[in-house]
């Protein structure tokens, strides 16, 4: 608001003798009664004061009135909130669902936990293992285990609704699209099935295992393969629209943001593919293998590399604007929120970085590498790390 222009103070009038004294004195007595008259409203019923505000310098509130509620205090960023424990490692990045954080574990279960408190819900069962990070839809939450199979459980109570084997391990996360499930397996083979009947849709062989996770965008399932090829297939018959040859294996999973698709390769590039015909429109080599999935921010992709950089590059040209150095190599997704840049890596580290510059905010220390991804929602930030911890670290406020 823009403050009056101080006004200038007259100089008092000149002494005029003691006429002015009687008025003087009478002045006096009307400001005494009427403080005294207001006094005596202060100490009960009616005209008692209003408490004074705390930013007004603070107060006791009049007696008969309750004392307000302390605020709750801050949580400073990259605290723990809690802490749950699996069984064994926490490779699948965690997926949140209504009130539910949901994550596979190598010791055989689908947990469900609460996502304010870490308390347990429900499990389900994935034999051999579950790598795969869930998916939901339709009133059902899916996963991929290591003996092979897709899975579909209730997201009421973990009750298994179908199994879908194929014929290898399953790594690769399924993808939920309007009643379908795109995923790809050891067998060489992406899969689309029916999300309610668990039949198999199509199915499209490759020339290799496909690691990564599928993206679907528009008509087009995206995802790379081992066998050093980015595909593109029809959704809804597998047919090959276009396929783009890298010369590295391919364990990123691809990010679709209109007609860009950027995914890394195990030769230490990162890659931007027009989405509808597959062609390069740059490579931006960083040296050593990208096995991470990039996150797009704004003007900016990010990602790790497998030497233990985080990196930014400018999505218009893929030139590189920074590279922060962890202690060992990040095979996990960045995830942006707030203008910030979460990521975890195998040195055991969670670390807060400036979107613009790089600069490290915070860091907090997980116990156990990581190969999960972070999730975020709210005010609270989900990872699982290699020794079987999975964790709620507050993001502030």
């Amino acid at each position: 608001a823009v403050l009056p222009e101080p006004r200038e103070i007259a100089a008092p009038p000149a002494r005029r003798g003691p006429r002015l004294l009687p008025v003087a004195l009478l002045l006096l007595v009307v400001v005494a009664g009427y403080f005294g008259l207001r006094n005596r409203a202060g100490d009960g019923g009616e005209g008692r004061p209003e408490p004074i505000a705390a930013e007004q310098g603070g107060g006791t509130p009049p007696a008969g009135l309750p004392e307000p509620e302390p605020a709750e205090p801050a949580t400073p960023a990259g605290t723990l909130a809690w802490e749950f424990r699996a069984g064994a490692a926490v490779t699948s990045s965690p997926l949140v669902a209504g009130d539910l954080v949901l994550f596979g574990s190598r010791d055989g279960k689908l947990y469900a936990l609460d996502r304010k408190t870490g308390a347990r819900v429900w499990t389900a069962s994935g034999p051999g293992g579950i790598g795969s990070s869930p998916a939901a839809g339709g009133g059902a939450i899916y996963f991929g285990e290591y003996g092979g199979a897709l899975v579909a459980v209730s997201d009421k109570d973990g009750r298994e609704i179908w199994r879908r084997p194929t014929a290898g391990r399953i790594v690769s996360s399924p993808f939920y699209h309007e009643g379908r499930l795109y995923v790809g397996s050891f067998d060489r083979h992406l899969y689309a099935i029916g999300a309610e009947s668990g039949a198999v849709l199509w199915r499209r062989q490759t020339g290799g295992v496909i690691w990564a996770s599928p993206v679907v965008s528009g008509d087009l399932v995206l995802f790379g393969s081992w066998d050093g090829s980015v595909y593109a297939l029809r959704s809804a018959d597998g047919g090959v629209v276009w396929r783009r040859e890298t010369g590295d294996r391919v364990y990123s999973s691809p990010v679709v943001l209109g007609d860009e698709v950027y995914i890394g390769t195990q030769g230490g590039a990162l890659l931007r593919l027009d989405r509808a015909t597959g062609s390069v429109v740059w490579t931006s080599r960083v040296g050593s293998p990208v096995h991470s999935r990039p996150t797009i921010a704004e003007d900016r992709v990010l990602f790790g590399s497998e030497d233990g950089n985080v990196h930014c590059a400018y999505r218009e040209t893929g030139e590189i604007l920074w590279s922060f150095p962890t202690g060992a190599r990040v095979p996990s997704t960045p995830r942006v929120d707030r203008a910030m840049v979460y990521v975890a890596s195998y040195d055991e580290f969670l670390y807060a970085l400036d979107l613009d510059l790089g600069h490290p905010a915070w860091r907090t220390h997980l116990g156990a590498s990581v190969y999960s991804s972070p999730t975020s929602y709210a005010d609270k930030l989900y990872v699982g790390t290699n020794q079987g911890r999975f964790l709620a670290v507050s993001l502030g406020g």
